[in-house]
């Protein structure tokens, strides 16, 4: 009797712990925010931004890296890399800064094609690829970033 009683009690143990222990859900990015291009030096300017997340858990995680690339009609004009710790909380928003450098000369090649239609308001699709890096007691996944963001050409040289 007594050991049935102790063989039931594991195995509601065992039942209720793999109910409880409920893979983690990655990060999901909402947008980018905040785009700032730097003044143009040596054919280069400087890009910051912020990437506004969302934590679908019901616990807390860390990000531990973003790393992302930035194309223009399926050419790279940048890759940002951030290695900063970010802790988010359950079901809460969180923004994670990046900085990179973007080159002009891409840049002009891309505009050079549709120049008129960019000086004429038609906006640079921007695609953003990458990876984010997370943590969750110790255990690290990465998640993949796919988004499209649209800037003014007048915005990326208006410094």
């Amino acid at each position: 009797m007594r050991k049935a009683l102790v063989n039931n009690l594991i195995f509601c143990s065992i039942l209720f712990l793999g109910w409880s222990c409920k893979q983690a859900e990655p990060a999901e990015l909402i947008r980018f925010q905040k785009l700032t291009f730097g003044p143009v030096v040596n054919n280069e300017t400087q890009v910051r931004g912020e990437a506004l997340l969302y934590n679908p858990n019901s616990f807390g995680v860390s990000i531990k890296e973003i790393q992302l690339q930035i194309e223009i009609e399926s050419t790279k004009v940048a890759s940002l890399r951030e290695v900063k710790v970010v802790k988010a909380g359950a079901k809460k928003e969180f923004v994670v800064p990046f900085q990179g450098i973007l080159v002009m000369a891409d840049i002009q090649k891309i505009v050079e094609k549709d120049g008129l239609a960019y000086l004429l308001g038609k906006k640079v699709p921007l695609q953003f690829t990458g990876e984010i890096k997370t943590s969750i007691a110790g255990w690290s996944s990465k998640y993949p970033v796919n988004v499209k963001e649209e800037v003014s050409l007048n915005k990326l040289l208006s410094r």
